[in-house]
């Protein structure tokens, strides 16, 4: 599982935003968020929005297993961060 990678460009986001992903699976890491501490499997995805610096960048999410999303952070190539994490277990 660890490394396993995917890309879109043909995904109806494609069409209608011209963003292409390029996603891969980074492994397994220990995240602390305010609901707690999650051993959560790492997902980075690299999106590219034609002509538009905040929707391209790196998004890393971490997923808790029987939780879901539990952080994200997308750091924008206009040089902001935008980052979500789970309040409440």
């Amino acid at each position: 599982m660890t490394g396993a990678r995917w890309h879109s460009g043909n995904a109806v986001d494609f069409h209608i935003y011209g963003v292409t992903v390029s996603t891969s699976i980074v492994g397994v890491r220990r995240v602390h968020v305010p609901a707690g501490t999650f051993n959560a499997l790492e997902v980075r995805s690299v999106l590219t929005q034609r002509g538009r610096r905040f929707g391209s960048g790196v998004r890393t999410m971490w997923f808790g297993a029987n939780r879901g999303l539990v952080k994200l952070v997308f750091k924008h190539r206009d040089g902001s961060t935008s980052v979500v994490t789970l309040l409440k277990k």
